[in-house]
């Protein structure tokens, strides 16, 4: 068997590459001094710069094509230099027609890249159903990112994971300034097999706690028959709880 048919007969049917539009930016605002702490690794320096470094999928991409995104501090400064983000959160953009660098809070420094993503009013087709999970994946933008706080601007080592090992790496310089920075033109990430099976992922080793509080509405009279029955459900339903966790009623 020649190399070429052995990887068919591994990875399936041969699949059409899937692409993800995106754009990267960060998010500034200036602390004060009150409000800063120092870095851990001098004591001597106050973080005053708070700013959120992010890859935004743009509406009419799915972001499932990535499975991650992790960004790497190229700076001493930082006691944990790599930090990776599994799960975009979805930062609504149909508010009306507004630039692309408006929407996240970061400056638009290239007017001449004027691409709207909001609701017209003018009727238009349908987008065609997203393959995401996630709900409304062509109307949004899908955020991946890592907030920090610094005592300087920092470099950074961005690299796109797609579902099925595609890579994309990205240096990108964080910007301190008002409003922050947002890059044009958008890019575009290619995942060859974006048929691959996302990887689960690891839940954190964290122990929760439920609390419940068991009462009766204190306007039902202790008398009547639905006080009665009412009261007579909740104990069976304390002892049953009590019960699988091993307290005293």
């Amino acid at each position: 068997m020649n190399p070429s048919a052995a990887s068919i007969a591994a990875d399936g049917p041969q699949q059409s590459p899937a692409s993800v539009e995106f754009t990267l930016g960060n998010t500034y605002r200036l602390l004060d001094e009150s409000e800063a702490s120092f870095d851990k690794l001098t004591g001597t320096h106050s973080k005053i710069h708070d700013w959120a470094l992010y890859i935004d999928v743009l509406p009419g991409s799915d972001p499932d094509f990535i499975d991650r995104v992790t960004f790497e501090m190229q700076d001493k400064s930082f006691v944990k230099s790599s930090f990776t983000c599994h799960s975009p959160i979805r930062i609504r953009s149909n508010v009306g027609s507004v630039y692309l660098g408006k929407i996240s809070g970061a400056r638009n420094n290239n007017n001449s890249q004027e691409k709207q993503i909001g609701q017209d009013t003018e009727e238009k087709p349908k987008d065609a159903p997203s393959m995401s999970s996630r709900p409304h994946g062509n109307l949004c933008r899908w955020r991946f990112s890592t907030r920090q706080q610094t005592y300087g601007a920092v470099d950074v080592q961005i690299s796109i994971r797609g579902r099925g090992g595609s890579k994309l790496t990205i240096p990108y310089r964080i910007v301190l300034n008002e409003g922050g920075n947002e890059s044009y033109p958008t890019m575009v990430f290619v995942e060859k097999r974006p048929n691959h099976a996302l990887k689960p992922m690891k839940m954190m080793n964290v122990k929760y706690i439920l609390e419940m509080k068991f009462g009766l509405d204190q306007g039902i009279s202790t008398s009547s028959t639905l006080y009665e029955s009412a009261n007579s459900h909740l104990l069976l339903l304390k002892w049953s709880f009590c019960k699988q966790h091993d307290k005293n009623i």
